[in-house]
């Protein structure tokens, strides 16, 4: 009954973003639409390409965020678009179709942070980028003729790029997932060179170290030799690795290990003969402060006990 009665409804009303906007010749147009006063559940965005007379109409996908996307492919001809939903339709929009430098190649250099201890590196062709937070990136565009006004369109902020004929850079600082493209101003507004490439932020997972041997609980006698078998790796590289040891709830003893690069594999070898000498000689002491020469060493540790 709501619809019959006015003023009980809220506005219903589409939001279509971009909206108006051009597109180089054969590129891709993406719109998003969104509905304000009510929840549909589906969209249709219907489409009049420039030399025809018949409204074309096609469904949109739902998107994470509530709203309905849809793109346009390849897109050679002028067009005006609508979107409608439960019966409410947006406003029209036109598509500009312009002819504006071809994206030949894209490539990148990485500047890792320097914790990270990795040399600098380039992917020719690069489009996709992946690596840590705090990585600097360079991003050089070259274009089949010369670019004037182009930008680097991050996550919707833009960076202006610096220009030299047909070559284009900028760098971008990594630090949320998230997507990027190439971009130019025509007539004042931003038209979309490039397909969207996709940033992906690499996790710094915490050092793994695994004793390989013994690999469990080990009850040795004084007479007995113990190898150790440690085993260390990083994704991105080893500063240090210790060896911390006790022999029978004894004070902590701490051994440095080797390291190099992202991965390490020591062998030690504890003779607990010589941990029970030094043990012998502080028992020895406290028994003859004035000596512990006066003593017979030769006694083992359990004739002192």
């Amino acid at each position: 009954a709501g619809w019959a009665i006015s003023d009980t409804l809220p506005p219903q009303r589409i939001v279509v973003t971009p909206g108006d906007g051009a597109v180089r010749r054969g590129g891709d147009f993406q719109i998003t639409a969104n509905a304000a006063g009510f929840d549909p559940l589906d969209a249709l965005v219907f489409a009049l390409f420039e030399g025809s007379e018949t409204w074309e109409s096609a469904p949109m996908d739902m998107s994470e965020e509530g709203g309905f996307d849809f793109s346009f492919y390849a897109v050679r001809e002028p067009l005006r678009y609508y979107v409608t939903s439960a019966g409410i339709s947006s406003e029209e929009f036109e598509i500009q179709v312009v002819d504006l430098p071809r994206v030949s190649s894209v490539k990148l250099t990485y500047q890792y942070p320097q914790w990270t201890q990795l040399d600098s590196l380039t992917e020719d062709p690069g489009y996709d980028i992946r690596a840590v937070a705090g990585t600097r990136v360079e991003v050089e565009v070259r274009t089949d003729r010369p670019l004037s006004d182009a930008e680097l369109v991050v996550n919707g902020e833009s960076l202006t790029m610096s220009s030299s004929d047909s070559l284009a850079t900028a760098t971008l600082e990594v630090s949320d997932e998230g997507e990027y493209y190439v971009s130019t101003l025509f007539n004042g507004d931003p038209v979309r060179l490039s397909d969207t490439y996709f940033i992906d932020v690499v996790p710094d997972n915490r050092p793994a170290v695994t004793i390989v041997k013994p690999g469990r609980d080990w009850r040795a006698s004084n007479i007995e030799e113990v190898s150790l078998q440690i085993q260390a790796s990083d994704d991105f590289g080893l500063d240090r690795l210790e060896l911390h040891y006790a022999v029978n709830g004894g004070e902590w003893q701490i051994t440095e290990l080797e390291v190099e690069g992202d991965y390490a594999l020591n062998e030690e070898i504890l003779y607990l003969e010589d941990l029970a000498q030094l043990d012998q000689e502080m028992v020895l002491e406290l028994l003859n402060p004035e000596g512990a020469e006066a003593i017979d060493k030769r006694l083992v540790p359990g004739d002192l006990i």
